[in-house]
Formats: structure tokens, sequence, C-alpha cells
């Protein structure tokens, strides 16, 4: 249990995330642009997005118990015990953390016709013209986000559903 002060708010952990976020989209530009040149399905960049994005936060928790964002933000991941994250524990974070993120947008990607993917799209196609299930899987993606941000808010230490899958913590650091 943490004490009251190394508990961080929500607003220090959302600009972590983002400084992490925009970290890697510098990154995925040029990786994206070549692996689309690589293939044609928009499904196997998001699924290697996704491992890159996995590789990203097991590596950098698993070595410093921070991402760059967090150092940023002053924040550090520690395991429920006390002692530095281990490797799988980092693992299992990142992978609870992001399959409900990327999960949907990849599940977006394959029930999307086609002629709605930009590199595929047939003269004259209206990409922005959705079909209903993926506004639905769009609805269904901001419902899980708002309750994870529920119930991590509602946890004494603030412990979000990725920590307590992995016994770890996230703390502020003086």
């Amino acid at each position: 249990m943490l004490m009251q002060n190394e508990i961080p708010g929500m607003g220090r952990r959302l600009a972590g995330l983002i400084v992490d976020l925009l970290m890697l989209l510098l990154a995925h530009v040029p990786i994206s642009l070549a692996l689309r040149e690589m293939t044609p399905s928009p499904v196997v960049v998001l699924v290697l997005d996704y491992c890159i994005l996995l590789v990203y936060s097991t590596v950098f928790l698993s070595r410093r118990g921070q991402t760059p964002g967090k150092v940023m933000t002053s924040l550090r991941v520690i395991s429920a015990d006390g002692g530095a994250v281990t490797q799988q524990q980092a693992f299992i974070r990142a992978l609870v953390k992001w399959t409900p993120v990327l999960g949907g947008v990849v599940l977006q990607a394959l029930i999307a016709p086609p002629d709605l993917h930009p590199r595929q799209a047939a003269p004259g196609a209206d990409p922005g013209e959705l079909g209903p299930q993926v506004a639905l899987v769009e609805v269904i993606q901001l419902g899980i986000w708002l309750a994870l941000i529920l119930i991590t808010r509602r946890h004494p230490d603030r412990q979000a559903p990725h920590d307590r899958v992995a016994a770890t913590l996230v703390m502020r650091l003086p």
C-alpha cells in the first residue's frame, strides 16, 4: 500500500501516457510507411504496431520501472511487494493495458468494408463513411475506456486493472 503522497493523480498518469504515445507515434510513422509498402493489409500493420507497443512498454518497465513518459512526469512502476518490476510483470501489464485499445482497432480494420481502407479504396468511394459495425465497436471501446478510468479512480491506491493483474503499483516520485 502506498502512502498518500506517493499516489499519482489521474492527470499525471494521463500526461505520461500522452508523452509515451507521442514517442511511439514518432517511431510509428517511418515504420508504418515501410510496412505499408510491404503489405497492403492494414490489419498486419496494426498487429505489428501492437507488438511494437508491447515491446516498448515491456523493455522500459522491466529495465528502469519507467517509460520515457513516466520519467517526464516523475512516475515509476514498482512491484506490489515494493521491489523492481520483473520482465514477466512488465509484459503482462502491457498486454492487459493495451489489448482492449488495440484489439478494438484491429477489430475495426477487420470488419470495415475493403473500399474504406485508403490503399484499397475504389475511385469515388467516401472513406469517411463507416459501416454501423465499425461505429458500434467505437462506442464499445469508449465504454471500456470510461469503465477502466472509473475502476482506477475507485481503488484506494488508484491501481488500474492492468496493475492489479500484473501485481504492480504506479507511484509518484518525490
